[in-house]
This record gives C-alpha cells, sequence and structure tokens, in this order.
C-alpha cells in the first residue's frame, strides 16, 4: 500500500493546460495511472497535445500503426486497388469529440476492386480505451469485430478476403 492517500477529488474542467500537465506528473510521481489517463482525457478534449504523455497507455496511436503494419502489407499486394493502403486519418478522427462515432485514432488499410470494398480497421475511442479492430466489407454488407487477441484469426480472414477478390497476390 502506498504511503499517500488518495487525492481528492476535483473538476479537471477548471484547470488549465499547465495545471492539467502539472497533476499528470504529480499523479505519475505517485503511481496513480488511472489518474493519469484521467488527465490525458480530459488534455484531449480539449484538443491540447498529448503524444508525449502517452507512454502511460496501453494503446497509442503508434502502437496501432503497428499492428495494423501486417494488414496493410496484404492490401499492398493487391495492386490494382482504388483505395489507399494505409491511413492514420480514417473519419472518426475528423468528428466532433462529442459525437458517438469519433475516435482517438482511427488507422484502417483498404481495398477496392471490382466485387469488393472493404477495410480493417483500428479504433480507440479515447485515450485509455481498448482498440478494437474492424473488418468492414461495405460491398457484401459484413462487419466483424476482433480483439488484439484475435489479431492472427483478423489477419487470416483479411488476407482471405483480399485473395479472393485481386486473385494471387504479388
Amino acid at each position: 500500500m502506498s504511503e499517500f492517500s488518495e487525492p481528492k477529488p476535483f473538476d479537471l474542467k477548471s484547470k488549465g493546460e499547465e495545471e492539467l500537465i502539472a497533476l499528470f506528473h504529480n499523479r505519475g510521481r505517485h503511481g496513480l495511472v488511472q489518474g493519469q489517463i484521467e488527465v490525458l482525457r480530459e488534455m484531449w478534449l480539449r484538443g491540447y497535445r498529448i503524444r508525449k504523455y502517452c507512454g502511460v497507455l496501453s494503446w497509442t496511436p503508434d502502437r496501432a500503426n503497428e499492428v495494423i503494419a501486417p494488414f496493410a502489407a496484404v492490401s499492398r499486394r493487391c495492386r490494382d486497388s482504388k483505395r489507399t493502403d494505409f491511413s492514420t486519418a480514417g473519419g472518426g478522427v475528423y468528428k466532433a469529440k462529442s459525437e458517438p462515432d469519433a475516435r482517438w485514432v482511427d488507422t484502417y488499410t483498404a481495398v477496392k476492386v471490382p466485387g469488393l470494398n472493404a477495410h480493417f480497421s483500428c479504433h480507440i475511442r479515447e485515450p485509455g480505451d481498448d482498440a478494437e479492430f474492424i473488418l468492414n466489407i461495405k460491398s457484401h454488407d459484413v462487419r466483424e469485430v476482433f480483439t488484439y487477441d484475435q489479431n492472427a484469426v483478423a489477419l487470416e480472414r483479411w488476407t482471405a478476403v483480399v485473395t479472393e477478390a485481386c486473385g494471387k497476390l504479388e
């Protein structure tokens, strides 16, 4: 047990950017990771830059990019695709943070050829949330959701979908 007591709750909305940064560091010194995540979420909601403070998070934009990389490699092998093989700018990152389909991270890879319009994406709603992986085959009205633990199955599924539509991959 820590020799420090739990801090008294207060309204993060009443704090300015410098106060939030100081609070983030103070909570870190006391081992209060969940408290740091609360501060990061507030900073994100206000539009402050938080990238250098993301070390306390299990899921970050960089980690999402790393996990999507093998899926993007499969997409790149479909030479006639009319969609981007990798993007960190899915539509969810441009929505107002108050909207239910807004995303802190919306990274995806996509393939569009005759008979197939599909993407595989990684969504993280807010800093501190777990990643969600989605296979969306728009041309067949299919939507499958995977967790990180199901990543190998998801990659097999994505590879099969792309291979079927694109023929033998390069």
